[in-house]
């Protein structure tokens, strides 16, 4: 009889063992943090832009289209995350008229618009792992060491950012910031060839962060 207890005793409790024991491994995991109000901060950033059709110092009518692919470094965030990493890719569409002088409008401002969606690598993870700009323009010009530098500001009350890292004022305070590689002098004196300019390389801005969300 007590032979027959103990064994019943011994089959009740291994199940209740496994239990706690999967129970305790459960409620170890971390779970997903909403940084939708949360903002980031990136320092780094390099990538490139690659024009369809090449950019021409004397352009037909038509739609043109910038694919942009960039890798963000040194993020920090104000919800305690932790950015182990973040690739950006969108692409920006923009409109010109026939003898429009493309190369110029690099230094100025220009009316490209489009989405650029960063995707984040976190510890925790994000519930939603993408953060993604309403881009409405980009402000060009020439940096104090020669290089071309891009500006896209926050969103206007006409954006619709989503995602992540949105800020308390969903996206009003964004900032994206880069130069290129090569100098100003260089980009437009490949604009103005037969072939005209189909892509350039970008990095961090030479002050300031690259990249600010919220």
């Amino acid at each position: 009889m007590l032979r027959k207890l103990l064994l019943v005793a011994a089959a009740t409790a291994m199940p209740i063992g496994f239990i706690a024991a999967t129970g305790g491994m459960a409620s170890a995991k971390t779970a997903p943090v909403n940084a939708t109000t949360a903002t980031v901060s990136c320092t780094g950033i390099s990538g490139s832009a690659k024009f369809s059709p090449a950019i021409t110092s004397d352009e037909a009518a038509g739609t043109g289209t910038t694919t942009i692919k960039a890798v963000l470094t040194g993020c920090t965030t104000n919800d305690g995350v932790t950015v182990t990493g973040a690739k950006v890719a969108g692409t920006l569409t923009s409109t010109s008229t026939a003898g429009e002088n493309g190369c110029a409008a690099l230094a100025g401002s220009s009316s490209d618009t489009g989405n650029l969606t960063t995707t984040w690598k976190t510890t925790p993870k994000l519930v939603t792992k993408t953060s993604t700009i309403d881009v409405k323009s980009i402000a060009g010009s020439v940096g104090s060491d020669g290089n071309a530098t891009f500006s896209i500001p926050g969103s206007t009350p006409n954006g619709k950012p989503s995602g992540s890292f949105q800020g308390k004022n969903h996206g009003a305070s964004d900032s994206t910031t880069a130069q290129s590689t090569a100098s100003a002098a260089s980009i437009l004196t490949t604009c103005d060839s037969a072939k005209g300019l189909k892509s350039f390389t970008f990095k961090s801005p030479a002050s300031g962060a690259a990249v600010s969300l919220g």
